[in-house]
């Protein structure tokens, strides 16, 4: 909805307080954000991002994150990725996705989450859903699917049963996972 130009998009654009940016001449709204010379934004929004060398977005919404090359295809979504490579089909969503050479495809979710709750700077899983299936629904809610390392019930019963607080994990995962990677974008 954030990119609809009728009133709609107004709408959602004024609840995410982005309703003061006008769209430029390709009708793309960018604020906040370090883009590479020659990115390629059609219809598109970003916001607080950086991309480094080679940005094509055609309907797509960036908020936050680091990439050196991002490519997303209408409807895509990506909620603070921190990746050398990300690409995204339409109707995907990247959130928080952290890896080297990232693909999500077309109405896919892909998520990085440390594989052990209780440390965070260990390794991360990826996380993928079929963004039209419901993954709270048997089968795929008590057993794992679409390449999961558990099943999502599993996933959520050790994350409660973790003793840090959701800042906290999310600061260490910051620390030991995506700052390392943003210096390595930030070198070239």
């Amino acid at each position: 909805a954030l990119l609809d130009p009728g009133p709609r998009g107004e709408v959602a654009r004024r609840l995410a307080r982005v309703d003061h940016l006008a769209p430029d001449a390709c009708g793309s709204r960018v604020a906040g954000s370090a883009l590479p010379p020659g990115a390629r934004l059609a219809g598109s929004l970003v916001l607080d991002a950086t991309v480094t060398d080679a940005l094509d977005l055609e309907g797509a919404v960036v908020l936050g994150g680091a990439c050196a090359r991002l490519e997303a295809a209408p409807g895509a979504v990506a909620l603070a990725p921190t990746a050398r490579a990300l690409r995204l089909g339409a109707d995907a969503l990247a959130y928080r996705s952290v890896g080297d050479a990232l693909e999500v495809p077309a109405g896919w979710v892909h998520a990085s989450l440390p594989d052990d709750p209780a440390a965070p700077a260990g390794p991360l899983a990826d996380w993928w859903a079929a963004a039209a299936e419901d993954p709270a629904k048997e089968p795929r809610w008590s057993a794992p699917c679409w390449g999961n390392p558990r099943a999502f019930r599993d996933e959520l019963a050790r994350v409660r049963a973790r003793a840090l607080p959701p800042a906290a994990v999310d600061a260490e995962v910051d620390r030991a996972h995506r700052a390392p990677l943003r210096a390595r974008l930030a070198e070239g």
